[in-house]
């Protein structure tokens, strides 16, 4: 991988180009801060695996340094909440979010009952078709046209609808370190409102107010998809809802609640 998408300054986190927003040139898509939100969590209990994760968004996130303070507000031997705070260097707070980490297992648990009603998995990424953007009219790098690689899988992606598209992340989030599957999965799970739009977006603006994830299991693979439905009223609110999957199956579900109004 080349350019990552933060360099570690001190304390601080300097953002790349690479994590602007579709929206915004000068602010970060929320996908790479809530990659850094789930980095804190794992780093403040390593022992354990996300299970659930939210993030609100409390404004656009300017591209400049931000650091993640973490506190463990619930400890414990199998369960344990943490608090996340994404803040700029003034202190600012961007994003809160809260995960909540189960103790991690090497060895399955033995049940006489098998997992089932799984969501049906898309076609795989070999199989998918390559498209380079949502949004044609993105004229500078973004987090979603350069720093991932995208697959669509069902749907159209280019018109309103359903879509299920595959990503691989070209970048690393953190010079130097290896992403897990669940910082690279939190980061994609913020673009589903894009690739299931339901309203013209160079004329309305449909921006996710928090995230929502679920992992049941991690993630395995560099491809990761979203399967992602938006729906919405004419009075300005609306959400997403993803299935989410790796090459071996379903792993979890996300949400965003959505803010609606012409640009």
């Amino acid at each position: 991988m080349s350019e990552a998408l933060y360099k570690m300054d001190g304390g601080a986190l300097v953002p790349s180009e690479l994590t602007a927003s579709p929206w915004d040139r000068d602010s970060q898509h929320a996908g790479p801060p809530a990659a850094l939100m789930a980095r804190a969590l794992e780093v403040a209990v390593p022992e354990m695996a996300i299970n659930r994760m939210t993030v609100e968004v409390l404004g656009p996130i300017p591209l400049r340094p931000v650091r993640v303070e973490t506190e463990v507000v619930r400890s414990g031997r199998r369960i344990q909440l943490v608090e996340t705070k994404l803040v700029d260097l003034v202190g600012t707070p961007l994003m809160l979010g809260r995960g909540w980490m189960v103790r991690r297992r090497t060895e399955p648990l033995a049940f006489d009952e098998s997992p089932d009603g799984l969501p049906r998995p898309p076609l795989g990424p070999g199989k998918s078709t390559p498209f380079e953007h949502l949004f044609p009219h993105v004229d500078y790098r973004d987090f979603f046209g350069a720093a991932l690689e995208t697959r669509l899988a069902e749907g159209t992606a280019q018109q309103p609808g359903p879509a299920t598209v595959w990503f691989r992340h070209r970048q690393a989030i953190v010079e130097g370190e290896d992403a897990s599957t669940a910082q690279r999965m939190i980061a994609l799970a913020d673009s589903a409102n894009g690739i299931s739009w339901m309203v013209e977006p160079t004329r309305t603006l449909f921006v996710n107010i928090d995230l929502t994830m679920y992992l049941w299991r991690e993630p395995v693979g560099e491809w990761l998809a979203t399967r992602s439905a938006t729906h919405w009223s004419p009075l300005g609110r609306g959400a997403s809802d993803s299935e989410l999957f790796d090459i071996e199956g379903c792993v979890g579900r996300s949400n965003q609640g959505l803010f609606i109004e012409p640009r």
